[in-house]
C-alpha cells in the first residue's frame, strides 16, 4: 500500500517553513527600517531620528595625524569648534541646517564665545568630530570627500 500522508505531511512542512520565512522576513524587515535612518549629517545639516530629547551637541573640525578611519590621532582646530543649543530640550524632528539661521536655535563659538546664528557648509576633504548626538556615548568622526559625500563613523567614547 501507499503511503498517501507523506504528500500531506511534505506540504504541511512546507506551509510552516514558508510562514517562519515569513515572520523572519517581517522581523527584519521593520528592524532594519528602525535603524537606517538615525543619523544622517551632510555638509549642509544634520537629522537625528533617535526618539530622544537633546539640549545640544558640539562640532569641531579635526586634522588627522594617521590614516586609520577613523583617525586615532589629531589635532583639533582652534578656528571651527561650535556647540549647538536651544534654550529648551526638543525633539528632533528636523534638520539642523550649518548654513540658514533658524528660530529657537543658536550656534556658539567655543573659542570666541559669541552666538552666531550660522556656521557655513561644512568644507569638502575635511573631518569633523561631532559629540553629544546620542545619549549612549558616541562620537561621530565625520569626513566630507571631495564630492561633499559623507562618511561618518560611530565610536563608543569608552572604548576609544
Amino acid at each position: 500500500m501507499k503511503n498517501t500522508n507523506l504528500g500531506v505531511k511534505n506540504r504541511d512542512t512546507m506551509y510552516l517553513n514558508k510562514s517562519n520565512l515569513l515572520f523572519i522576513l517581517i522581523v527584519f524587515t521593520v528592524i532594519s527600517g528602525c535603524s537606517n535612518s538615525k543619523l544622517i549629517i551632510t555638509s549642509e545639516f544634520v537629522v537625528n531620528n533617535y526618539s530622544k530629547e537633546l539640549n545640544g551637541f558640539q562640532i569641531i573640525q579635526i586634522f588627522p595625524k594617521d590614516s586609520l578611519m577613523p583617525p586615532s590621532n589629531y589635532t583639533e582646530s582652534t578656528e571651527f569648534r561650535y556647540s549647538f543649543i536651544t534654550d529648551s530640550r526638543f525633539k528632533w524632528n528636523k534638520k539642523i541646517y550649518f548654513d540658514k539661521p533658524q528660530k529657537g536655535f543658536k550656534w556658539v563659538s567655543l573659542n570666541k564665545k559669541e552666538n552666531v546664528e550660522i556656521i557655513g557648509k561644512l568644507k569638502n576633504d575635511s573631518w569633523y568630530l561631532f559629540e553629544g548626538l546620542s545619549d549612549f556615548g558616541y562620537l561621530y568622526y565625520v569626513y566630507i570627500d571631495n564630492e561633499g559625500a559623507t562618511k561618518i563613523y560611530e565610536v563608543n567614547k569608552s572604548n576609544y
